[in-house]
């Protein structure tokens, strides 16, 4: 009894060296039991099991873990946990991951074999198959642990182990196995997206194009996820859905510039079909949506006169297509971002409102053309005060500087405005607010802070700021002449 409550004494403490003293007692009192006293090893054996789990952590819980199962040889329950230890806590001396799997494979084995009924253990040992890619013999031994257990109703673990038996299922290229796991763990789990685009992966696997689609649309409408809309556009080209496919795939590249490129590959690529289909159909307004679109992508193969051909002639397919349709708000989105970038913002902003107006979901586009907009117009205005007129404006659109496109740029074209009326100290702070919110502080805006300082006699703070414009090829000569110049005047 006084050995007992030293350990749960030790054992209530976290620091390592209590809990070595706690398994000091643990190797005094196995030395002192009778050898046929296996009533009292079972006990502690038992305690120790308890005090492992609650304990956690790989170090302690496999020292009472051993001393548990070398005091009572056929206890599961301790293989079993020692097993779930080795796989589960990461802070270890392996230098070879797949050899902590391997190790609880034995345990749970072992588990096994003491009990045959035991689905935990089935279930640890099929986790640990799983993570050393050991498939069928991993299902084998999921489907044991169902077999034992079945479910009654929604249980976390069956739910992950379906999922991994369907995911084991389509590595093992057996498409109506993983398709039947994936619908299991659907009805335990309904809500989950990932399983629906989980079965659609394995329906386009066998083909079945439409049930495919058809998961990806539930998938998308629980969360919209770019991959989902990805393998939805590559799934809807199969059916020969080509402008199902390409709104798909603009969808995707929206949530994720990473299939920007492929993108623009696949739209470059369509443009023959379109050419073909406005033959066919010349009323078709998204034929010559997406032609406009193909014919707007990036190309570093071209040169710039063709460059500029192209954006023209998206231009009147955009206008064909809203000709045909005048509802077409996406065509009047993109219409605008081509007279941007031919510099025609003032229709460009006009056909922003115009998309507004006809799709809410513009807005952010429209708040991001708009104050474009306003900063564009106000450079090419040689009259200063208009000029900050239309940055003013620019700014009071959106100053949040999380936003997609922040007013660093503003505000330093408001600041060098500023500096031609000679308003030093409006200028100064433009250039501050300008470098605050850009995160790469580019060299010439140092610079230009440096003057600004310079003309309001702060020529130590322009000394700092030419010294950091100076770190740049561009400004080595013009920063080591006004270091000369400013340190005499010091």
């Amino acid at each position: 009894k006084d050995c007992e409550k030293a350990m749960e004494l030790c054992f209530s403490k976290s620091d390592n060296s209590t809990l070595n003293i706690g398994l000091g007692i643990i190797d005094w009192v196995k030395s002192h039991f009778p050898k046929n006293s296996i009533k009292n090893g079972n006990k502690l054996a038992e305690y120790l099991n308890r005090k492992a789990v609650e304990i956690g952590g790989e170090y302690p819980s496999k020292r009472f873990l051993n001393a548990a199962i070398e005091l009572n040889p056929d206890y599961a329950e301790a293989y079993c946990n020692r097993g779930n230890s080795m796989e589960n806590n990461w802070q270890s001396n392996y230098d070879d991951i797949k050899q902590r799997y391997r190790e609880a494979i034995i345990d749970f084995s072992m588990a096994i074999k003491i009990n045959p009924k035991y689905a935990e253990a089935y279930i640890g040992r099929g986790r640990a198959k799983y993570n050393i890619e050991h498939y069928k013999s991993a299902l084998k031994d999921f489907q044991k642990a169902i077999k034992l257990n079945p479910i009654v109703e929604f249980d976390c673990v069956y739910v992950w182990i379906f999922e991994v038996m369907g995911e084991m299922k389509m590595k093992l290229c057996e498409y109506k196995g993983a398709i039947a796991y994936y619908t299991k763990a659907i009805q335990l789990d309904p809500d989950c997206y990932q399983f629906y685009n989980n079965r659609g992966k394995a329906k386009t696997g066998l083909k079945d194009y439409l049930g495919a689609v058809s998961d990806f649309d539930k998938s998308i409408e629980l969360e919209a996820d770019s991959h989902t809309y990805w393998r939805r556009g590559i799934v809807k080209g199969k059916l020969n859905d080509v402008n199902g496919a390409l709104d798909d795939y603009r969808k995707a590249t929206k949530l994720d510039l990473g299939y920007e490129l492929d993108y623009f590959d696949i739209l470059i690529g369509s443009i023959p079909y379109f050419d073909a289909a406005i033959k066919l159909n010349p009323e078709d307004a998204e034929a010559y949506y997406y032609r406009a679109e193909g014919k707007c992508c990036p190309n570093l193969y071209i040169k710039q006169d063709i460059r500029e051909n192209n954006l023209r002639e998206a231009l009147i397919d955009y206008g064909k297509a809203i000709k045909i349709d005048p509802k077409y708000a996406a065509a009047y989105i993109g219409r605008a971002e081509v007279r941007y970038k031919l510099l025609d913002y003032k229709s460009g902003f006009n056909d922003f409102k115009k998309a507004i107006k006809l799709n809410h979901q513009y807005a952010i586009e429209f708040k991001y053309s708009h104050r474009m907009f306003y900063y564009k117009t106000g450079l090419l205005k040689k009259d200063c005060y208009g000029a900050i007129a239309d940055f003013d404006k620019a700014i009071e659109i959106d100053s949040d500087p999380d936003a997609c496109w922040p007013c660093n740029d503003v505000y330093r074209a408001r600041g060098n405005a500023k500096m031609d009326l000679k308003d030093y100290l409006g200028a100064l702070n433009d250039y501050n607010r300008a470098i605050e919110l850009e995160g790469i502080k580019p060299s010439n805006w140092y610079w230009d802070r440096g003057i600004v300082k310079e003309k309001l006699n702060d020529k130590k703070g322009a000394l700092e700021d030419y010294k950091k414009a100076g770190e740049h090829e561009f400004y080595k000569e013009e920063y080591a002449r006004k270091i000369t110049q400013l340190k005499t005047d010091l």
